[in-house]
């Protein structure tokens, strides 16, 4: 049983899980999404009670306000996540997504991307939306609730639960019935089975997956570092860019295909953007339609995808095997943006973003 004082701390994980997710459904208690995710949960919960013992009053305030001014919709079913490693931009094309403020013409910018504003415009009013990331919507708002600089220290005490808060919010959101805007790196290898989880919850999931050179993401990775905003260990930036990749080109598991090619089997629809050698933002696939072949064979080659590049997708299952032929076209934007960066002429200046920079089966 909780304590009597005002950190109501709680004794076990089953304890704290009960109370950040007290109205689910039976339904939702059934389904795979939940299923799949309370083991992973609980791990999580128990290395944070092994940290904090109030976990509960932390994470609680967080997860409802996810849910603050928000209404449903019926007849939306409609699942947005991003794909990609650290650092390379995800966040803040979310945070677009979401009618978010953004400095320096940066939404402007990103709305010249045509793929990326189709996608933009089958969302609905914000109101409508629930965002979760554990970084933006997790660790961002705990340092900031507990007046606490983001760094190291903190970030690994805190990071348990951080990833609880955006599991318990987009478990309480699909419920519910929300459309979700969910900022993930989506490298586990079992990422796959997210997007079955969701067909059986009846949403269809659109995967934006973004690619950055490593000149982009370093320059990222400084400026953070000068806000003193700590985001991932140099072991969890490299492992996530290999698995980015694998989970796009890799074949696994009995079906042969890539974790990527296994969600779009499901019915998810995975479009691709990345930065050209001037740093525009650019398509690259777009609904699994090749956009800008020349791009994609480099990235490929340069991640160590050697060889045939659009056979790998193909044999992946990201491609179909006819569809690529003469389907690319280099888009532009003049200016390069990933998050927290805008780049001109090669040239790098920070923007400030208020401090908001913007993994179980998901």
């Amino acid at each position: 049983m909780p304590s009597s004082n005002n950190t109501s701390v709680f004794a076990s994980a089953e304890e704290v899980l009960n109370e950040l997710l007290n109205d689910l459904s039976t339904q939702m208690k059934g389904s795979q999404f939940y299923t799949g995710h309370k083991a992973y949960l609980t791990s999580l919960i128990d290395a944070a009670l092994n940290k904090n013992r109030d976990v509960v009053s932390v994470a609680k305030p967080i997860i409802e306000e996810a849910f603050e001014g928000k209404e449903p919709l019926s007849n939306k079913r409609l699942y947005i996540s991003t794909a990609g490693a650290p650092l390379v931009g995800k966040s803040t094309i979310l945070s677009w997504m979401l009618d978010e403020q953004l400095e320096n013409g940066i939404a402007e910018d990103f709305a010249k991307v045509t793929e990326l504003n189709n996608i933009k415009q089958q969302l609905p009013d914000s109101k409508h939306i629930v965002a979760a990331d554990p970084d933006v919507y997790g660790i961002y708002k705990i340092a900031r609730n507990k007046e606490h600089d983001l760094n190291e220290s903190f970030y690994n005490l805190w990071r348990e639960m951080s990833i609880v808060i955006d599991i318990c919010v987009r478990i309480k959101a699909l419920d519910k019935g929300f459309v979700v805007a969910h900022g993930t790196t989506a490298t586990n290898q079992n990422y796959a089975a997210t997007t079955a989880a969701l067909k059986e919850l009846g949403y269809q999931h659109h995967i934006i997956a973004i690619s950055a050179p490593e000149d982009i993401r370093e320059a990222f990775h400084k400026t953070r570092a000068h806000k003193s905003m700590y985001q991932c260990s140099p072991q969890d930036r490299s492992e996530k860019q290999i698995g980015f990749y694998a989970n796009m080109c890799k074949k696994s598991g009995p079906q042969g295909a890539s974790v990527y090619g296994r969600c779009i089997e499901q019915g998810a629809k995975l479009s691709w953007f990345g930065y050209d050698q001037n740093y525009n933002l650019v398509c690259i696939l777009d609904n699994n339609t090749v956009k800008n072949r020349e791009l994609l064979s480099d990235m490929l080659v340069k991640n160590d995808y050697r060889g045939s590049s659009i056979e790998n997708l193909q044999s992946a299952g990201i491609l179909p095997k006819s569809n690529y032929c003469g389907l690319f076209a280099v888009a532009a934007l003049g200016v390069a943006v990933v998050a927290g960066l805008v780049v001109k002429a090669g040239q790098i200046n920070q923007v400030d973003f208020g401090g908001i920079a913007k993994d179980g089966f998901s």
